[in-house]
């Protein structure tokens, strides 16, 4: 039980922090967000 509250926490971080990326690079989605980190440099492909 211990372990899938861990899992919990964990995933609810990582949705906030997207969420705040979205906000800071004005982007709605996931590609959106990768398109930017690549035009930006921030994502070397």
């Amino acid at each position: 039980m211990e372990y899938f509250i861990n899992m919990l926490v964990h995933v609810n971080a990582l949705k906030s922090h997207k969420r705040e990326l979205f906000e800071i690079t004005d982007t709605k989605n996931t590609p959106e967000l990768i398109k930017f980190g690549i035009q930006n440099g921030l994502i070397i492909v």
